[in-house]
């Protein structure tokens, strides 16, 4: 059985929430041109963390 109480499933769950919270800052912030690339960004780096956390998901 799944214990999603272990840390590496409180990361990944962390991580997917990142992920999610950047894309909807990013919808919100798709007309404003000066504030597009830095939600780009977010969202990349929230990306990473999520792969990150998943490689370490058994």
């Amino acid at each position: 059985m799944i214990d999603y109480n272990d840390p590496v499933y409180v990361e990944w769950d962390r991580a997917l929430e990142a992920v999610q919270a950047a894309h909807h800052s990013l919808r919100r912030r798709l007309d404003k041109p000066e504030e597009r690339e830095e939600a780009r960004t977010a969202l990349d780096n929230a990306r990473r963390l999520y792969d990150a956390a998943l490689e370490r998901v058994p």
